[in-house]
Order: structure tokens, then sequence, then C-alpha cells
């Protein structure tokens, strides 16, 4: 409960000239440094979970970085208000979709048997445009999810998901591969 002296102190205004104002961040390493940390904290709260808490700050930051034009716009507080409220979004959409999770935690991987670039190919010939494009992206180019999603202009989960699209057709196909061969050889 407030005292009285608590009372008034909440209703005295504050006169903006002494107020202290940080100066926005101007490129997501200052991002990061202005804010990991309460930021982490937060997640922390959230998620009980050290693992988890690093994967929404991660993903957070990955979604402040496809939103920096607004973002470096905003003055400190309205930035960390809005990488809180991210946060707290993506801690929700795992709370109610635990398959999300599975995105944030890790990335797809599926075995490349040793192939030649031409049976790399024809392998992946089956997939569409785009499961094509981070297949070779993550196979041949070594990259992960967050550089693939870089490059393509697209959400992390975007490309994680991709990638487990195309990863789950192509053992597909592996599979009713191996399955002809073996009727085959009878």
């Amino acid at each position: 409960m407030l005292s009285a002296i608590d009372k008034n102190a909440i209703r005295k205004e504050v006169d903006p000239s002494e107020m202290d104002f940080k100066e926005p961040a101007r490129d997501l390493d200052d991002l990061c440094a202005s804010h990991y940390r309460p930021l982490f904290g937060f997640a922390l709260s959230l998620t009980r979970d050290r693992t988890r808490a690093e994967d929404v700050v991660q993903e957070t930051f990955v979604r402040a970085l496809a939103h920096q034009e607004l973002l470096f716009l905003l003055s400190p507080p309205q930035q960390k208000a809005w990488l809180m409220k991210v946060a707290r979004n993506l801690f929700l959409d795992l709370v109610r979709r635990p398959e999300l999770g599975r995105g944030l935690e890790e990335e797809p991987s599926w075995e490349m048997p040793e192939t030649p670039g031409l049976e790399f190919e024809t392998m992946i010939s089956g997939l569409s445009g785009k499961l094509q494009e981070v297949v070779r992206l993550k196979y041949q180019g070594g990259m992960n999810s967050a550089e693939i999603a870089l490059r393509l202009g697209i959400p992390a989960g975007t490309a994680r998901t991709r990638l487990h699209l195309a990863i789950r057709n192509l053992r597909k196909t592996t599979k009713t591969d191996q399955e002809d061969l073996s009727w085959n050889g009878k």
C-alpha cells in the first residue's frame, strides 16, 4: 500500500528538461549493447530457462534487424518497449504453439549424401524454387538459417520453415528411392 508521500511523489509532474534522455541507438550493435541485459533478464523471467531465453533474445534482435528503419527512429525507452513487446510475443508464440520452439532451438538437419554437384542438383530438382534456394545456401553455401534469412530478405523463422520442408521432402524422396531399389532387387 502506498503512503501519502509516495502518492504525492507519483502525482508530482516531472520537468522534461530535468530528464536524462539517452541518444537513440544508431545501429544494431548499439541497440544490442544498450538493451541486451534487460531484454535477457526479461526473457529469462518469462521462460525460466537460460537457453530458451537466449533464443528469444536472439530472435528478437533478428526481428529488430528486419525493422531497423523504424526502430532507429524511436527514443531509447521506445526501443526498449518495442524489444520487450517482441520478446513477449515470441514467448507467447512458444507457449501457444510448442512446435515453434523447435524452430527457435535448432535448425533442421539432414545428412546430405556425399554426392557431386550434378547428383545434388538432380536430388533437389523436385523441390520448389524457394526450397531449392535455401538448401543450396545451407549445404553448398554453408550458411545457417539467420544468414540465409538475411541473404533472402526473409524472417529467420521462414528460412527455418523452408529448410524443414525441404529436408522433409528430401527424406521422403530418399526413402522412396531406397524402397524402389529394394523392391527391384528382389
